[in-house]
């Protein structure tokens, strides 16, 4: 069986008496290990879920579509659909809450949301807290009070869809890198806002597609980039560092001796190529 905790109204079958678009019903965190699997049976889903992804990966299965689910990717279904969920890790960490009444689903469905997106914000731990604080509780504020932090929750779980899928995040990626590549001020975070992922999800995303992080592709680029300036013209070091994309040319200089093991005037003194140069690790 799962390691799992919830908190629930305190009649999970019952309404609250408090004028509501919908009602507060359960929240928790459920933790599977590789090889359980849960089945949910449609006559004991009458409510929404919203899970959000903590630790691992673990899939969904929903009208025979697989849905991955990782760290900060959001997942919901809807009243009266049966699913099954596992582990594809060693441990799949997901925490969730649900809500039901006569709109739920409406009110779900209002926010347009695809059925899979990873959340731009960090995971909002303190509002899961709060909402088990006052979930327990059938005081009218309390309700009310849970009713308003499952709404926070949903805002928190905006996002990137990701039926979009890495190849095509990571392609529009390269293009961007391509454009500006040999801007001073063009970093990893400035990328990851362009496409408006997190930082983390577009590093995920791109090492799955090229191999390689994306600042560990840029300052490659800008390697070679270096290399052919500092060998193949006359250059200045400070200009050949702001047409590789440096603003400083001491970061430039740093960066060629922690690549190379040489300053970039020892590049340009030797006589013999320099191979199989690479940018180095500390650059990630």
């Amino acid at each position: 069986m799962p390691e799992s905790t919830s908190y629930t109204r305190p009649n999970p079958q019952v309404l609250q008496n408090v004028a509501l678009p919908f009602y507060p019903r359960g929240t928790g965190i459920e933790t599977l290990k590789k090889g359980q699997k849960l089945l949910s049976e449609a006559t004991v889903i009458p409510f929404v879920e919203v899970m959000w992804g903590l630790e691992g990966i673990g899939e969904v299965v929903l009208y025979e579509q697989k849905f991955q689910i990782r760290e900060n990717d959001v997942f919901f279904y809807l009243p009266g659909e049966r699913h099954s969920r596992y582990a594809l890790s060693e441990t799949w960490k997901r925490r969730w809450f649900c809500f039901d009444g006569p709109f739920a689903q409406a009110f779900m469905l209002s926010y347009q949301y695809p059925r899979l997106q990873h959340a731009l914000q960090p995971y909002p731990a303190d509002r899961f807290e709060e909402l088990e604080r006052n979930i327990s509780e059938d005081d009218p504020f309390c309700v009310r009070k849970s009713a308003a932090l499952i709404m926070e929750l949903l805002a928190f779980a905006s996002g990137t869809n990701c039926s979009m899928g890495s190849g095509k995040i990571a392609k529009q990626a390269l293009e961007i890198i391509s454009a500006h590549l040999y801007d001073p001020y063009f970093d990893v975070g400035t990328l990851s806002e362009s496409l408006h992922v997190s930082k983390n999800h577009l590093i995920n995303l791109f090492r799955e597609y090229t191999g390689k992080t994306p600042g560990r592709y840029i300052l490659n680029n800008r390697l070679e980039q270096a290399m052919s300036l500092l060998r193949g013209t006359d250059a200045p070091v400070r200009e050949v560092a702001l047409r590789c994309g440096f603003a400083e040319p001491r970061t430039f200089t740093r960066f060629i001796k922690r690549a190379l093991g040489v300053s970039p005037l020892e590049v340009r003194k030797k006589k013999d190529r320099i191979e199989n140069f690479s940018a180095p690790e500390i650059f990630k």
